[in-house]
Parts: structure tokens; sequence; C-alpha cells
């Protein structure tokens, strides 16, 4: 059983302090839909959409080189449910040259939230709280686009396993000094884990903590396999865009160790079957 100590306490007194004056959370479903997407005809088919190439706005920072740019499209609005409340969502699609596609809800984070309802609400984003009617919109909107895009695809097919992945993104938040103060005030890995009410061991909150980040003073970013939390005033997008140009890629790989796991099996079930039919004199 977990036991409270006086760092605990101090945290829960604390965060009642801080505020999300400005932020979003990122919601990210991601699925495998084809062989190849041809993206150029992509492009002359989402011609009455809002659309725009995948880009990095720091140019000065080269560490990611993407040959074939996807390509964004806007789906407008959509409205979630999560508990007992409701947002409204913008959807945006990313399509990726080598058959994914990844779902993006953008949720925009009500001016004076605070933390202790935000860390409500991430049972259902990113705990264990069930929330199917999301998995199914955001299904549905991969579906939606699939559809559309269909002369573009080169083997379409669909794959029941997705990756999915949230970034708590915010621009200004009441109560703190610098953003680094946010992890002494708050249990930050709670809000990644989707766990409000279980106070987390020292255990599980240190590998989540050691992937801490600041490339400025005024900046931050914790980044765990599920989730993250980003804070970046200036509101450039680029940790979660780089977070979601990995997850197409982490897709491909799952996709490819499964067809690999598949294959050697086919493979030992024909060699057990010639086996049977071996002798020697």
């Amino acid at each position: 059983m977990s036991q409270h100590t006086s760092s605990d306490v101090t945290r829960q007194h604390t965060s009642s302090d801080v505020i999300i004056e400005k932020g979003q959370i990122l919601i990210y479903r991601v699925f495998d839909i084809a062989e190849e997407i041809q993206l150029k005809k992509v492009e002359d088919l989402v011609q009455d959409k809002s659309s725009s190439r995948f880009s990095l706005k720091r140019q000065s920072r080269h560490a990611v080189v993407i040959k074939n740019a996807p390509l964004r499209v806007s789906l407008g609005e959509t409205e979630l449910s999560f508990g007992s409340q409701n947002y409204k969502a913008d959807v945006t699609v990313t399509i990726w040259d080598y058959g994914v596609l990844s779902v993006l809800f953008q949720i925009q984070i009500a001016p004076g939230t605070s933390w202790n309802s935000l860390l409500e609400q991430s049972a259902y984003i990113t705990g264990d709280a069930p929330v199917h009617h999301f998995e199914d919109l955001a299904r549905a909107k991969a579906k939606e686009v699939t559809t559309l895009i269909a002369p573009a695809l080169q083997k379409p097919e669909e794959w029941e396993v997705y990756e999915d992945y949230a970034v708590y993104f915010f621009e200004k938040i009441g109560g703190i000094q610098n953003p680094r103060e946010l992890v002494e005030k708050v249990d930050v890995p709670a809000l990644i884990l989707g766990e409000p009410n279980d106070t987390l061991s020292s255990r599980t909150k240190e590998p989540i903590l050691e992937n801490t980040f600041q490339y400025a003073a005024s900046d931050l970013a914790v980044i765990d396999w599920n989730a993250a939390v980003v804070i970046e005033p200036s509101g450039l997008k680029d940790i979660p865009d780089v977070l979601e140009f990995a997850l197409p890629h982490l897709m491909e790989l799952r996709y490819y160790d499964d067809l690999l796991d598949s294959r050697l099996s086919d493979l030992y079930t024909s060699l057990e079957g010639r086996k049977t039919g071996i002798f020697f004199g």
C-alpha cells in the first residue's frame, strides 16, 4: 500500500494553487491503412479541405529529416466527453506516404482550470477509465479519410492495432514562477499516467521524471512512453510535432514485428510438417 510522505502532502496543498491559464490537450491515434500512400494524388483529392505539408517551425534545428513531408488535413470540429465534462476538439489528420495516418484531437483547456481538475480528467485521457466512444470516433475519422483518399492507396488494408499518445501542452501556468517549479509543486507523473486518486511510489515517478528536458529557462518537457507534459510559452508545437513524427515510425516497427512473428510461425509450422516425412536409414 502506498504511504503519503511529507513531500506528497506538500504537493497536495500547493497543487491547488497551480492554474492552467492557457493550454491544450493533444490526443493522437495512429492507424496503418495501406502499404503506401501517394501524397501528390492525396493533395488533389482533398482540395476542398484545408491542408498543408508537415514541417517544424524552428528551421535552425536539423535533427529531424523528412524526405517526403506528410500531408495534414483539417476535418473541422467535433465534440468529445470525458466523465461529466464535454469538450470541443479540432480534428486534424496527418497522412504519411508509407501507409499510416495519425488522427489528432486538439482540446482547448478552459482558462482558469485547476491542476487538480485537469488531473481528474487525465483518468479518461491517459488512464484506464473507459472512453469507448472516443476510440470509435478516432476510427470513424480515420475511416472517413481512408474513403476520401482511396484512389491514392496502394494495397489498402486496415490493421486492427493502433498507437495512442497524449500531450498536455501549456503556454501559461499560474502559481509557478518558472517551469521547473511545476515538477516540484505538482505530481506530473500522475497526470502523465492518468492516476488522479492513487499516490504513486517514488519508484514509479523517478523513471518518468528522469526524462525531463529544458532547452531554455522558460520551457520544459517531461516525456514518457504514452504521454508528455510540455511547457512552451511561445506556443510553437515543435516538440508535439516531433512526437507525432515518431509515432507512425513506431507503428511501422510494430507492424513489421507482428508480420515477422506471423511469417516465422508459418515457417516453423511448415518445417514441423516436413519433419514427419523424414527418416534416416
